[in-house]
């Protein structure tokens, strides 16, 4: 049986990243974070916390400019250790822009799992992504 780089437990040396790789596992990272918040009713719900936020700015992200817009928000206590050293990494070998690029693609894919034409007609144009601690 042939074993891939990808397919062992513990990070080679030789585990270089793609660009599309860091996209994909961003995007993996943050679907997997939950967080409990409470309906009309008071009771606690489990939701998935970057789709809840998607959801909630999804109208107001193609709305809001300037000083006032709204970013989508991600925690750098969510990423894991690979995904934050390899987002670092990226940084400094591409640039700011490249990083930007890369942050709004994996971004974008959680907005167009709620509404695919919808993201690229009117969010992508105005998509902003921040980190918070």
């Amino acid at each position: 049986m042939t074993k891939m780089i990808f397919d062992s437990e513990e990070d080679s040396i030789n585990d270089l990243w793609t660009t599309g790789r860091l996209i994909d596992e961003l995007f993996l990272n943050l679907i997997s974070i939950k967080e409990i918040i409470y309906n009309d009713e008071g009771r606690p719900v489990t939701v998935h916390k970057y789709y809840h936020q998607a959801r909630e700015k999804m109208l107001r992200i193609p709305i809001t400019k300037g000083k006032g817009r709204t970013s989508f928000v991600i925690h750098i206590s969510h990423l894991t250790e690979k995904v934050g050293k390899e987002l670092i990494d990226y940084y400094a070998d591409a640039g700011k822009q490249a990083f930007t690029i890369v942050l709004k693609q994996a971004v974008s894919k959680i907005f167009e799992s709620l509404d695919f034409e919808y993201t690229h007609i009117s969010i992508m144009k105005n998509l902003t992504v921040r980190f918070i601690e």
